[in-house]
C-alpha cells in the first residue's frame, strides 16, 4: 500500500518492523492475563495444551509453561517468534513443553496445524488486526484447530495512530531494539530506518465491531458457542470464551454484559 512517495506497512512487513523497535513489552501480559487466569482456573480438566496465537515474544506461553500446560505460539511476525524462541532458550528444556514447534511465524489465516491439534487456543488482541476480508479465514482456522475452547480477547476499538504517539521501545520489549535517539516514536524510528519511504498505517486495527455480537456469531456457525464473558475493564472490551459443541441458554447477565 502506498501514500504519496511512501509505503504505508501492512501485515508482516508491518508487524517484524514494529518488532524490531520493541513492540510487544511487558503490557502483552496486562491484556493475556485473564484469558491465562480462565484457563488456568476453570479448564484444567479438559485442557492440556494450548496454542497461543499472536504470541508476540512468547510471555503468554512462558506462562502457561510455568502453570504446566502444553503449549505453543504462532505471531505473523518472525521477528517476533524468533525474539520469543531466544528467551525460551533460557528456561531448562524439561520445562519448554511444546506441542511440535514452540514459536513459529504464521498468520491466523494459515495455521500450521493438523485439524484439533490443541484443546484451547487462546488469542489476546489480535483479531481486530487483520483486515475484515481476512476474518472469514481467520474463524475457519482458529474453529479447525482448537478441539475444544476458544479464550479470545478481541478489541471494540480503534487505535489511531498509536505508534507514532508511543515511545520505542515500549519497556521490556524485545532485546532487538536498536535505539536510534532519545524519546523517538515507533513511527520516528521506521521513518528514520527507511529514509522516509516506509511510514504506519492510520490505525493497526482494521476489523473492529462494536459489540462482539459480531464476531461470536460467525463462531457459533462453526459450531463454538458462548459459555462465558471475561471481565475486562471497559478500556479493554472485549473478552469471552466459546466452547465447541455446547449448547447451553446465555444467561441475562451475560448478554447484556455482550450487547453493551
Amino acid at each position: 500500500m502506498a501514500q504519496g512517495d511512501q509505503k504505508i506497512l501492512e501485515g508482516k512487513a508491518l508487524y517484524d518492523a514494529l518488532y524490531r523497535f520493541g513492540y510487544g513489552g511487558l503490557q502483552t501480559m496486562l491484556h493475556a492475563r485473564p484469558l491465562i487466569d480462565f484457563i488456568r482456573t476453570n479448564t484444567s480438566q479438559e485442557v492440556h495444551s494450548v496454542l497461543d496465537v499472536g504470541c508476540s515474544v512468547g510471555h503468554a506461553v512462558r506462562a502457561l509453561w510455568r502453570l504446566g500446560f502444553a503449549a505453543s505460539g504462532v505471531d505473523v511476525s518472525s521477528v517476533a517468534t524468533e525474539e520469543a524462541e531466544k528467551k525460551a532458550k533460557a528456561i531448562p528444556a524439561v520445562n519448554r513443553k511444546c506441542v511440535g514447534t514452540c514459536f513459529q511465524p504464521a498468520p491466523v489465516q494459515r495455521l500450521p496445524f493438523e485439524d484439533r491439534s490443541f484443546d484451547a487456543i487462546m488469542s489476546s488482541d489480535v483479531l481486530e488486526h487483520i483486515s475484515d476480508a481476512d476474518v472469514p479465514a481467520a474463524i475457519h482456522e482458529l474453529t479447525r484447530v482448537s478441539r475444544l475452547y476458544l479464550v479470545l480477547k478481541i478489541a471494540n476499538r480503534i487505535e489511531t495512530v498509536k505508534m507514532n504517539r508511543t515511545i520505542a521501545p515500549v519497556r521490556g520489549g524485545s532485546d532487538l531494539t536498536p535505539l536510534l535517539g532519545p524519546k523517538e516514536t515507533f513511527g520516528d524510528k521506521i521513518r528514520a530506518q527507511s529514509g522516509g519511504a516506509n511510514d504506519l498505517p492510520e490505525t493497526l486495527h482494521l476489523a473492529v465491531h462494536h459489540s462482539p455480537r459480531v464476531w461470536i456469531r460467525q463462531f457459533t456457525q462453526h459450531g463454538f458457542d458462548l459459555v462465558h464473558t471475561i471481565s475486562v475493564p471497559d478500556w479493554a472490551c472485549c473478552a469471552f470464551v466459546l466452547k465447541r459443541g455446547m449448547h447451553r441458554r446465555r444467561p441475562p447477565g451475560e448478554a447484556s454484559q455482550l450487547e453493551r
